[in-house]
């Protein structure tokens, strides 16, 4: 290579290096966090109450800003303590929050009771959603160990289609947590 050509090369590679620290640092402020869980194991239908703190990166924002309704999706289960984990029941519940631009309010969607909420700022209608209840179907849970497992997760099969796949491998869309998890035993 040229001394002008290694030059250019080195430019070109800080440059490439800046952009990717900007986008990481776009999407380390972006996040979906479970603080905890708690739940109501005596009680048919169990109820799980799940703490969240959420948090839209710059790309979900600006698309929700736009028109896109954006999907949130929250699954319960409780797993068995056996050799391979066998799940014994799921549930979920699911929100959407999309922008009203003759308002300027965020329209906050239970979809399972359809209960609707607006709120003035996105920031409001997602801390509206840090403290969720699940209602698990009713399960006979014979003496044992079990867990008690939380996911919530922005659920980009649910966006509009022209939107999915680059929803599906941008970094920015990735917003989902691992599976919290809560040991109990039962001893009845």
């Amino acid at each position: 290579m040229k001394p002008a050509g290694i030059k250019h090369f080195t430019t070109t590679m800080l440059l490439l290096l800046v952009l990717t620290a900007c986008n990481s640092t776009e999407q380390a402020n972006a996040y979906f966090l479970v603080k905890y869980i708690e739940a109501e194991i005596d009680t048919q239908p169990m109820t799980v109450y799940a703490g969240l703190e959420l948090k839209f990166s710059p790309a979900v924002e600006e698309a929700l800003n736009k028109g896109v309704t954006i999907p949130i999706k929250a699954i319960a289960r409780i797993t068995r303590d056996e050799r391979i984990d066998r799940i014994i029941v799921d549930h979920g519940n699911r929100w959407e929050i999309r922008y009203l631009p003759m308002s300027r309010h965020y329209l906050l969607t239970d979809l399972r009771s359809k209960e609707e909420t607006t709120w003035p700022r996105l920031r409001h209608a997602l801390a509206s959603l840090k403290r969720i209840a699940i209602e698990m179907p009713p399960a006979e849970l014979k003496p044992g160990d079990y867990r008690l497992e939380v996911k919530i997760f922005l659920d980009r099969r649910r966006l509009p289609a022209p939107m999915r796949l680059p929803a599906l491998v941008s970094s920015e869309w990735k917003l989902d947590t691992s599976w919290y998890q809560w040991p109990f035993q039962i001893t009845k």
